[in-house]
């Protein structure tokens, strides 16, 4: 299938992009520093009892079956359930729904309406926050309270910087286990490989080098440099 890169936002304008991806050193660094604790493997390490449960969770409706639309009934909804449980610290079906349909608009269309529809979406999970009262150390929490430059972020800058995890984050998640399921369906030898005990140290960085989802991040130079 056709993985198109979420970073690709259809716009010539670079503050309309996607933090941090948007930015260049050495403001960029300040930006990742911000979500940097949230991805090291001591705090990924702490999530995976839930993930686990998440996981099986998924598969009950259809375990028993013989049968899965894959893509639609596990891998997408698993990428985004991850997300939300490790990262935003919500498990809300609707909201998690809303995001799996608004992403999978933006890997069919990439067009401007569905890159502003999904960033609505995260406009409203930052409101939901902030209404809630909640204070959790979590990503939302990070770019509200972050600064950048010596100056707290803008409304824009937030959203961005939370569309960025939300889009790219469930598009190769979900991509990359599909892509490995289709290699293991291709050729049902593999299927050894995702059995074993060895499977998460020894297989899964060769599966995710064979069939990585995102081939390259393409950046425009608005002038002459060097």
């Amino acid at each position: 299938g056709d993985h198109r890169d979420l970073h690709s936002f259809p716009t010539r304008r670079s503050s309309d992009l996607p933090l941090p991806a948007a930015s260049d050193p050495p403001v960029h660094k300040q930006y990742r520093d911000l979500l940097r604790p949230y991805f090291t493997q001591q705090a990924t390490g702490a999530h995976e009892p839930r993930l686990r449960e998440l996981a099986r969770e998924l598969m009950k409706p259809w375990l028993h079956t013989g049968r899965v639309e894959f893509v639609k009934d596990y891998a997408a909804k698993l990428a985004y359930a991850s997300l939300f449980a490790a990262f935003l610290h919500s498990s809300d079906a609707a909201d998690i729904e809303k995001f799996v349909e608004g992403a999978d608009r933006i890997v069919q269309e990439s067009t401007q309406d569905a890159y502003a529809h999904l960033m609505g979406l995260v406009q409203e999970l930052l409101h939901k926050r902030r209404a809630s009262g909640t204070d959790v150390d979590d990503m939302v929490g990070a770019v509200e309270a972050g600064t950048v430059d010596g100056r707290p972020l803008s409304e824009n800058e937030k959203i961005g910087m939370i569309f960025s995890a939300v889009a790219a984050g469930f598009e190769t998640n979900y991509a990359t286990m599909a892509l490995i399921m289709h290699q293991v369906v291709q050729h049902p030898e593999l299927e050894a490989r995702i059995t074993g005990p060895d499977w998460a140290q020894r297989h899964l960085p060769e599966f995710m080098r064979f069939v990585t989802p995102v081939t390259g991040l393409i950046r425009t130079a608005e002038k002459d440099v060097e």
